[in-house]
């Protein structure tokens, strides 16, 4: 028996009213241009129409979900995400280096299954990457440590 997805329809449909709002906002308050100049409006014009075309889906799929395909909800991988963003900006003040290993570290509490080795690897490669993404190519200047 097919039932309504009442949390993926109040998501959709969340997700359709910011898009309208944001493109009619622009439309009726910003210049938005051309694809050549763009106006200040261009910019929220485009996420706006990029929300309503991804809610649409959403909505729609709230349909054709049945009683046994609802997906369960696990509180720790979202708070864990939030508190590695917490940690990221507690801990910039001590160098980039710091905050993303850290930053790595927490995030990789979210998983179920806590393998030191791979976690070690993970936290420094993805360090290495955004030393080189961000310092190095985008020449961003911040201090890899402060003492």
């Amino acid at each position: 028996m097919k039932v309504l997805d009442r949390r993926s329809f109040v998501g959709g449909i969340l997700l359709l009213a910011t898009g309208i709002g944001f493109a009619a906002f622009s439309y009726f308050n910003y210049r938005l241009g051309t694809l050549a100049q763009m106006g200040p409006g261009m910019v929220p014009m485009g996420v706006g129409m990029v929300l309503v075309l991804v809610s649409a889906p959403i909505v729609l799929g709230s349909f054709t979900v049945s009683e046994g395909d609802r997906p369960s909800f696990d509180v720790r991988p979202a708070l864990t995400i939030i508190l590695s963003a917490i940690v990221f900006a507690m801990a910039i003040s001590f160098g980039f280096l710091p905050a993303v290993a850290l930053t790595a570290l927490v995030a990789s509490l979210a998983d179920d299954t806590f393998d030191a080795l791979k976690t070690a690897i993970n936290v420094m490669v993805l360090t290495a990457v955004a030393v080189v993404v961000f310092v190095v190519l985008l020449r961003l200047p911040i201090p890899l440590i402060r003492w």
